[in-house]
């Protein structure tokens, strides 16, 4: 499974975990950010027809749409890039000598 289609699973899940229609996931993120994501782009990204960009990332996770913090959405989304690259810069902090 890729992980657009993981991602997309889990945003799915997460909303028929909780009875909510497209509409309701609409409404959903309206009501905690105060900026709309449309239904049709929510069932989109659900389908993987979509893929998830940066101000919808950032809606859902300030949402806390998908059940997910802002990093482990982050992770899912990029594919474990993005804490690969976190943890390379890391060793390459420690191992210069001070």
């Amino acid at each position: 499974v890729s992980q657009s289609r993981y991602s997309a699973a889990a945003l799915k899940n997460f909303r028929e975990s909780r009875g909510m229609s497209l509409r309701d996931a609409e409404q959903y993120i309206y009501d905690k950010c105060g900026s709309p994501v449309s239904f049709n782009t929510i069932s989109n990204i659900e389908r993987g027809y979509r893929n998830v960009d940066t101000e919808t990332l950032l809606l859902f996770a300030q949402s806390g749409y998908g059940g997910m913090k802002a990093s482990e959405m982050l992770d899912v989304l990029t594919g474990g890039r993005l804490s690969d690259v976190e943890s390379d810069e890391c060793h390459q902090m420690q191992a210069i000598p001070a």
